[in-house]
């Protein structure tokens, strides 16, 4: 079980969000999951290159690194897959971002009704790319500043104006590590749920996503690196 008092509110550097910036402002973006303007879409790929910032920072700390990061843009929160050399075998490990849906209003509520974003991309969820899933949550309302970025006129062109427009060190604050589930716990879990209860999706969205409640199926954040240093001795 996972509560308030077990998710890690991840370090967050200036220096961070404009890398992070800097990298999602050199990219296009398409968005496959809601229609969005594009000072959502781009918030969305900050957001995605800023969690696999800070998550590496973080494992950094206990002495583990990543070979190699890959980037899957053909989903609206972009897909960031960071590879885990062993002396076995090698391990990707996808990381999702999330904001706090409204009608939730809280972290608490949304550990008890989310899941791990895992986007449904077969009819299998034995075919789900990844060996570890991790989230992040981002501590704003996902409409509320949706409908905030919207309204925003920014100079694309100036990354400054970007940067101070879209209030991007607000994420300094707000960013947590809240669950994550390894593969095989997964694929447990889901074989022994009947078929038509295996799947989820919201409102507006365009794909449909596995079952894996942040609460009550995925591990406690605190628990990740004493698994991957398990997975590297």
């Amino acid at each position: 079980m996972i509560g308030l008092k077990n998710i890690i509110r991840l370090p967050v550097s200036d220096e961070a969000i404009r890398l992070a910036l800097t990298r999602a402002l050199q990219h296009q973006f398409r968005d496959n999951l809601r229609n969005r303007p594009p000072a959502v879409q781009l918030d969305c790929k900050i957001r995605g290159y800023l969690g696999e910032i800070v998550l590496k920072e973080w494992f950094s700390q206990f002495g583990i690194s990543f070979s190699q990061s890959n980037y899957i843009e053909d989903d609206a929160d972009i897909d960031i897959d960071l590879r885990l050399e062993t002396p076995r075998k090698a391990y990707n490990f996808e990381i999702k971002t999330s904001l706090i849906p409204d009608g939730f209003k809280t972290l608490r509520n949304s550990l008890q009704q989310c899941d791990i974003k895992l986007i449904r991309r077969t009819e299998q969820f034995t075919d789900l790319r990844g060996d570890i899933h991790i989230q992040l949550f981002y501590r704003f309302l996902r409409q509320k500043r949706d409908n905030w970025l919207a309204a925003q006129q920014v100079d694309w062109s100036d990354p400054e104006a970007v940067y101070n427009g879209l209030q991007l060190s607000l994420y300094q604050d707000h960013t947590f590590l809240v669950g994550w589930i390894d593969k095989p716990t997964l694929e447990q879990y889901l074989a022994a749920l009947p078929a038509d209860q295996r799947v989820w999706s919201f409102a507006q969205a365009q794909k449909t996503f596995w079952k894996c409640n942040l609460q009550t199926v995925a591990h406690p954040p605190e628990y990740l690196r004493y698994y991957v240093m398990g997975l590297l001795s």
